[in-house]
């Protein structure tokens, strides 16, 4: 299973895990949209976001962010 690196956690979590965890029901979590990168110069995908459940590590912003990009997730019916 994909994993991500959970902001306010130590360590990884897998996806399926987070949702369980968070209670999104079973028929639902396929359809729980994902955002990645291309991982930087260290290569490979990073999951950033699991929209509406949780930001990674990776996705935080610091005093010493020089960019960032605003994305937002609305659910249509």
């Amino acid at each position: 299973g994909d994993r991500m690196e959970p902001s306010g956690m130590d360590g990884t979590q897998k996806i399926s895990d987070l949702l369980i965890n968070r209670k999104v029901p079973r028929h639902l979590r396929t359809r729980v949209p994902v955002m990645c990168d291309n991982g930087g110069s260290e290569g490979g995908e990073r999951i950033l976001w699991v929209v509406g459940q949780r930001r990674s590590r990776q996705a935080t912003v610091r005093s010493e962010t020089a960019q960032v990009v605003l994305f937002e997730a609305e659910t249509i019916l």
